[in-house]
């Protein structure tokens, strides 16, 4: 929808041109539609132009649920706390609010015995409705909470699942602050993944956008990404943990968001599925059908529970807030994003010798990289080349360049024979550094920059880079018959235990073993909350379905599943891939050959994802019309 603000001197001479005489009729016609056209270009070029917001899908059914998540989000702060009813967030029995200096064992106190008071006056009220007892006034503003009078049964059912929830004003007030110095970005890497831009307001309900977020189990930045998932996007190792670059986390998030719509078709089950896991969301979508509504309220899993059911609702909540933010937070205190250059280190350095040398704040540095790990910081680990540095604005590029140089010189002088001088790649920021070591480097800010892979493909599928050999290097004909007996191999039952490969969860092992899902829990000593890793050992219990059973059934769930995949995408042909520096297999198979990550590991059934590097050949499972079409790099 295009919104024009009509100036009104064309509507006036629209109101007169009835009133013309018939003499002067046709010049005043031709003056008139002159006039006219020249009033539209001004108006086409003056007018703000405003794109309709994405309508988010089952905004109006959850309107109640929305409204209890905007409360907490931007009424109550982290001393107050909401007693309420889980399942039906319209029903606040209580808030209650506590001094800041209140220490956390006495709050802890306070909100077991309210939720308990909450509790008896329900029971008592179910008590007394049973009996045909009057109700006292305090049982009866109680029963006017419901949106209409409960039975007995229901309060009962109310009583034993008291709720409390604390408020986030404070938190959410400053995480909008830290959002404004990536917002604008962030919005831009979603519109050039062709995601909706509002999907960069999610970091405000996973972690109110603090760049050094961590939680219990592990997940950390913005975008609280845990190990398991990371290392499909990005680097973790003793140099660098990229999930706390926001950059590279973004571009993560984007590719992960954009798998779970295109797996799930929902986007309140993609966007739960961040929470929750995109495997745990199929399950349910396969019971209950792609629907979010549905899915929620009769998907019945151990690990699906408040925090997932609720997921949507809250980000849901941080849209309506964020689009209306001054509304909610009219004393803003929005933080700049610090100017800074870009540069990528043509060879390896240690960054407290480089800071130290071209005298840089330690500190400042630390802030603008966040991503490099505290064994990179002491100078334990050096930073090897073409990994990027984000440089303050004023830095002396000239001081820095004669210290890279000589770095370089020195390195080259003690392996003459090991070493090659690299030639910069297109759009690397050292090229016009190193042409003239006085010239500053483009100013931009740290988000901004760009990757560039120096990656070509021709029409006929051969790969060709700057800088090695890597890309597709032979084709083979697919048979799922190899495929079977790999699998056969690899998923074999040994000494009562297995790997985990592939989607595969602890329902799955309970289905296929005829037990409970607890049974698996228990004897592998799991919580319910606990992510399967790929390769990781489970033991089984074998008391109701032998494991050649098991193995039976176990390895038609996976070639049903490439079956199906197969067929629904023309897939004939394997590719041998060979990654080339800065991929790995998630940026190959599902950016370049829009394949699913999880589907290559099938073809794959030797390889260690955890443990790929630049030379490491992948095969990846794709219609040969699909290879000879021309690619983009």
């Amino acid at each position: 929808m295009f919104l024009m603000t009509q100036p009104h001197g064309k509507k006036n001479l629209l109101q007169h041109r009835s009133g013309i005489s018939a003499p002067d009729c046709c010049h005043s016609t031709v003056a008139a539609l002159f006039v006219s056209i020249i009033l539209a270009v001004y108006i086409l070029s003056t007018s703000t132009v405003h794109a309709a917001p994405f309508e988010w899908p089952y905004r109006n059914q959850l309107e109640s649920d929305v409204r209890f998540w905007k409360d907490i989000f931007t009424r109550y702060d982290d001393n107050q706390y909401i007693i309420h009813d889980p399942e039906d967030l319209s029903i606040v029995y209580k808030v209650i609010s506590f001094n800041p200096q209140t220490p956390d064992h006495e709050r802890s106190r306070k909100i077991a015995l309210e939720k308990y008071e909450v509790t008896k006056i329900l029971l008592e009220i179910a008590n007394k409705i049973e009996q045909g007892t009057a109700l006292e006034k305090q049982e009866r503003d109680m029963v006017r909470l419901f949106r209409k009078p409960p039975g007995s049964h229901q309060l009962k059912v109310y009583a034993h699942r008291v709720r409390a929830q604390q408020g986030i004003r404070n938190r959410f007030c400053k995480g909008v602050e830290r959002s404004y110095a990536y917002i604008h970005h962030i919005k831009a890497l979603f519109k050039d993944a062709q995601l909706p831009e509002e999907l960069a307001y999610l970091p405000h309900v996973e972690s109110s956008f603090n760049p050094r977020a961590r939680s219990k189990s592990g997940a950390v930045g913005i975008w609280q990404f845990i190990p398991s998932t990371a290392k499909n996007f990005m680097k973790i190792n003793a140099v660098i943990d990229e999930r706390y670059d926001i950059n590279k986390a973004t571009k993560a998030a984007c590719a992960l968001l954009k798998l779970n719509y295109e797996e799930t078709g929902d986007w309140g089950l993609a966007i739960t599925a961040y929470n929750h896991g995109l495997n745990g969301m199929k399950r349910a979508a396969a019971q209950y059908g792609c629907n979010y509504l549905e899915v929620r309220k009769k998907y019945n899993s151990p690990t699906f529970q408040f925090a997932s059911r609720n997921f949507y609702p809250e980000f849901l909540a941080a849209v309506d807030i964020m689009r209306n933010v001054a509304t909610y937070f009219p004393d803003l205190n929005p933080q700049p994003m610090p100017n800074v250059i870009r540069y990528t280190l043509p060879t390896s350095v240690c960054l407290p010798a480089l800071v130290r040398h071209c005298k840089l704040d330690l500190h400042l540095m630390q802030e603008l990289n966040p991503a490099y790990t505290t064994r990179t910081w002491e100078g334990r680990v050096s930073v090897p080349a073409g990994y990027t540095l984000n440089l303050p604005a004023r830095t002396d590029m000239g001081v820095l360049n004669a210290y890279i140089s000589g770095q370089k010189n020195q390195y080259v002088a003690a392996r003459p024979l090991k070493t090659t001088a690299k030639k910069p790649s297109t759009g690397d920021a050292r090229s016009d550094i190193d042409k003239n070591p006085q010239a500053s480097a483009q100013i931009t800010t740290a988000l901004t920059a760009r990757d560039t892979t120096p990656t070509s493909i021709t029409a006929s599928g051969s790969a060709t880079t700057k800088t090695d050999q890597a890309g597709p290097v032979a084709t083979a004909d697919l048979s799922l018959d190899a495929v079977r007996n790999d699998l056969i191999s690899l998923l074999a039952v040994r000494g009562g235990t297995i790997r985990v490969f592939g989607d595969e969860t602890v329902s799955h092992y309970a289905q296929w073993l005829n037990l409970p899902p607890g049974r698996i829990l228990k004897i592998n000593m799991l919580s319910p909350q606990t992510a399967l890793r790929q390769r990781q050992t489970i033991r089984l219990d074998f008391s109701k379905v032998d494991p050649h059973e098991f193995q039976k059934r176990r390895i038609d769930h996976h070639i049903a599943y490439i079956e199906t995949y197969v067929r629904q995408h023309n897939v004939d042909t394997l590719l041998n891939y060979k990654l080339g520096k800065g991929e790995n297999l998630w940026t190959v198979a599902l950016k370049q050959y829009n394949v699913p990550p999880h589907l290559v590991l099938y073809f794959n059934p030797q390889c260690d994802i955890n443990t790929l590097h630049p030379g490491s050949v992948i095969r990846i499972p794709i219609s040969k019309t699909r290879h000879t079409a021309p690619q983009n790099s």
